[in-house]
């Protein structure tokens, strides 16, 4: 199961960090690997349990269920709905005070479905999940660079 990972700097406090990594709707407009994210079966919040959906650029649509919540250390979400193409698909967050802010580490793990095509779909996905990966962080430190310097 591939595993992709990203980190950060960000001049925020753990906790600010923590709650832009998990804005959703109009709030997540800082994210480029998102056009449309909601909390949906009844969550208002970042909690252990709560479900959301997400809507790539690329037309991706997955219902994310967030498994654990530390906040503002930790969370771990892992897709109960997606594309027919990917049997699993998790994502998390790690928050970790550091001089001149925090580090956040944000990392991608999956797996697609098809064990046939599963070499060739592999070296087609990682480096285009790794590139979306990297591109959302580097989105989410310059938004909170933003912030930091808004107040």
């Amino acid at each position: 199961m591939p595993q992709l990972e990203a980190s950060v700097v960000v001049p925020l406090s753990v906790e600010a960090a923590f709650a832009l990594a998990h804005t959703v709707g109009e709030a997540r407009s800082w994210d480029p690997g998102v056009i449309r994210s909601e909390f949906i079966r009844g969550a208002a919040a970042p909690v252990s349990g709560a479900h959301f959906f997400t809507k790539t650029p690329g037309g991706r649509r997955m219902i994310l269920e967030l498994r654990v919540v530390h906040a503002p250390l930790v969370s771990s979400a892992e897709m109960v709905k997606g594309p027919a193409w990917l049997t699993s698909f998790g994502e998390g967050w790690r928050f970790e005070a550091v001089e001149g802010g925090t580090k956040a580490t944000w990392k991608f793990t999956y797996k697609l479905a098809s064990p046939v095509f599963a070499s060739t779909l592999g070296a087609a996905t990682k480096p285009a999940f790794d590139r979306e990966l990297h591109q959302r962080a580097a989105a989410f430190k310059e938004r909170a660079v933003e912030l930091s310097e808004t107040g």
